[in-house]
This record gives structure tokens, sequence and C-alpha cells, in this order.
């Protein structure tokens, strides 16, 4: 099943923990961590959810991205997670349309309060993020006008939002079009 899915939401909307079980279903299949992309950055790194951040932003899209067409011309099903939306999944669109594979889309939003609490609970999260930014990007993610159809909010355990994930995945339902 060579096919890219991109499973995005703010932090602590558990999309590693989803992109992780959905990617244990097949026997051949990748899990990127897009956040790893951004270790990469020996000098000059800005924090990715700060305005002037925007061209770092894209440049690792575009490894990432490349990354995952890579992976899937080998025929593994893969997974990005990470932080993607608005111009940021252009990118990615821009990409994978041009390597003519599919695109599949979800967005995480539990609320806002759950978001919070998980995320400021991770033992990774770095000291700058704070409660303050977790409220904004998942405020973004709120208003920014997401493709219909591609919000999952993870009600219930990992294992049941992933089975619910892998089903919309399975019919179609989030499939990315242009």
């Amino acid at each position: 099943m060579d096919r890219i899915v991109i499973v995005s939401g703010p932090p602590g909307a558990g999309k590693t923990t989803i992109a992780r079980l959905l990617a244990t279903r097949l026997a051949k299949s990748v899990h990127i961590k897009s956040d790893a992309f951004f270790d990469f950055i020996s000098s000059g790194f800005i924090e990715p959810w700060l305005a002037e951040s925007r061209p770092q932003n894209e440049a690792v899209s575009r490894a990432v991205a490349a990354s995952a067409v890579e992976f899937a011309r080998g025929g593994f099903f893969t997974i990005v997670d990470g932080v993607i939306f608005g111009p940021i999944l252009e990118v990615y669109r821009d990409a994978i349309d041009a390597a003519g594979f599919p695109l599949d889309y979800l967005v995480l939003l539990p609320g806002v309060e759950d978001v919070v609490r998980r995320g400021l609970a991770r033992a990774e999260t770095p000291a700058n993020l704070d409660e303050a930014v977790f409220r904004e990007m998942h405020r973004q993610f709120r208003e920014f006008g997401l493709p219909s159809g591609h919000i999952v909010e993870p009600v219930g355990s990992p294992d049941s939002v992933a089975e619910l994930v892998w089903v919309e995945l399975e019919a179609g339902r989030l499939r990315l079009g242009r």
C-alpha cells in the first residue's frame, strides 16, 4: 500500500501515538516524525511556532515530504505526523502530488484543555512551549478552516481512535484532493 498519510493536530493531540498505531497495521510501513527534522538544524534555528520561522518550516517540510515520497516509492505505507496545516500543508501537497501519490490527511483535535494538559505533561516538550502556545496553536487549528471531514476528535482509547481512523482511511474519506 504505497500511499502517504499525514496525521496532524496541535501539540498534545495524540498524533505520534495514533501514527504509530496505524503504522503497525501493515507489514511494510514507515512512521516519519516530522519534528525530528528540526533537530537537523545545527545553527539558526527559529522556534517553529514563531511567525519568522516560515522559511525554515517550509524547508523542513520539503525535506520531510521528499522523504515520505521516497519511502512510498519503495512500497511503504508512509505516515507523517506533525503540526501540518495551512501554507505548510500546501508544501506537502505540492511535493506529493508532483510525485503522483495519493495523500490522506487527518487532524486530531481534542478539546483545548486536553491539549494543554497532555502537551505540558510530555517530557520532550521544550521549556519555552508553554500553556499560552498550546492554547494559541489549538485556536489556530480550530479557526483555520480545515478541510471538512478531515477532523477527528480523539475520544476513547488510542486503539479505538486508531481503529476509527483506519476505517476512514480504508473508505477513502480522508483523501485530500485538489
